[in-house]
């Protein structure tokens, strides 16, 4: 019969380092090194490329500029008090103003690129459709944008339109965009009929057309004013996140 030896601290020891050395190298060119600072190397290595994928992770997750998910079909207003206010700090509900008129809400940020790179394209829309019966508002949803800053956006961009501050995010809510720049129409009883891109020149973030192909925003308007039904689906637009 033969006889069983109980291990001890040395011999499990020499049994383990005997078992690791024995394991087969990966890189043929390491045959008969220790491989217990092999291994210390590669798990500092592998924590130190653990961290920064969790870092740039968090960084892209913020807020920034990218493209927005594909955002959901309009739905009717279903009668919620909005509160906006106007650069005077005064509460107002856009909504609840000249309710046959048809209203165009265009979401911005003072510091957003993208956005300003659109303030030619809203001055022209805001121009060509005002005098036919569409109201226009500028709409500034981050709470740090003063009234101060806000009023010198319009000045430097020569923006035509009316100016509110969303801090709360009633209308973002209501008119369902995430990004700047982006558009919502709403018509008579105040039923949401497109939100989106204003138009397609940007594909993705940092992949801009010399002129876009498609004009939603203005092909909306259009239809609107000549009173025919919007068929436009909502598309994404590609800007900086509104943060929550």
């Amino acid at each position: 019969m033969k006889s069983f030896r109980q291990p001890t601290k040395h011999s499990v020891g020499r049994d383990s380092r005997r078992a690791l050395t024995s394991l087969p190298s990966r890189n043929p060119g390491l045959e008969g090194v220790s491989p217990h600072p092999v291994w210390k190397r590669s798990s500092s290595r592998a924590l130190w490329d653990w961290l920064i994928g969790l870092l740039s992770f968090a960084v892209l997750q913020g807020p920034g500029c990218s493209r927005a998910p594909s955002p959901e079909p309009p739905v009717a207003n279903v009668g919620a008090v909005l509160r906006l206010l106007d650069l005077n700090n005064r509460p107002v509900d856009p909504l609840q103003t000249n309710l046959n008129q048809a209203k165009v809400f265009i979401f911005v940020s003072t510091d957003c690129p993208i956005s300003n790179r659109y303030a030619p394209e809203v001055r022209r829309l805001c121009e060509k459709f005002s005098p036919l019966g569409a109201q226009f508002w500028l709409v500034y949803p981050s709470e740090t944008e003063t009234s101060e800053t806000i009023r010198k956006h319009l000045e430097d961009y020569r923006y035509p339109c009316e100016a509110l501050r969303d801090p709360r995010h009633d209308l973002v809510k209501q008119a369902q965009v995430r990004v700047t720049p982006e558009a919502a129409v709403f018509t008579a009883g105040s039923r949401l009929v497109y939100h989106g891109r204003i138009d397609d020149r940007y594909v993705d973030f940092g992949k801009e057309r010399p002129a876009p192909t498609r004009r939603d925003l203005h092909d909306v308007l259009e239809a609107v004013v000549s009173g025919r039904a919007v068929t436009n689906p909502p598309m994404p637009a590609v800007g900086c996140y509104i943060a929550e």
